[in-house]
């Protein structure tokens, strides 16, 4: 009879650690990990909820969120944990409306849509990439 073997590297479908049953590779997190993510979710949804109680301009909420977006991927990015590219990109276009709206005066192009949609963006691609 041939020995089985049970070590940390093979999960029991003759594939390396992490690859399940479909094939594709599911990368294990951890509870530190974890807990960055839903802080920075949560500091975006208190972010929401301030605005609805208190009229804050659109240019501020995109300045706020882009920095909650962008600190919350650089701190992810120094610890050596995946970031999903839209956080980057989200954050980047916020914080770069953000300062256009305040320094320009004008106001953020598409009002409050634009952190809106952009928020959305980020979370609908966390939830299809799986690393929310």
């Amino acid at each position: 009879m041939a020995r089985r073997r049970y070590s940390r590297e093979y999960d029991g479908y003759d594939r390396p650690y992490g690859y399940g049953r479909s094939g594709r590779y599911r990368r294990e997190r951890r509870q530190e990990e974890r807990t960055v993510e839903m802080v920075s979710f949560g500091a975006i949804i208190v972010l929401f909820i301030i605005t609805l109680l208190y009229p804050i301009p659109a240019a501020t909420v995109s300045l706020i969120g882009g920095g909650v977006l962008v600190g919350a991927a650089v701190y992810q990015w120094q610890r050596r944990w995946r970031v999903n590219p839209i956080t980057w990109i989200g954050g980047a276009v916020m914080l770069f409306a953000g300062f256009w709206g305040i320094q320009g005066g004008r106001g953020v192009p598409g009002n409050m849509f634009l952190p809106m949609g952009i928020f959305a963006l980020v979370i609908i691609a966390s939830f299809l990439t799986g690393e929310f």
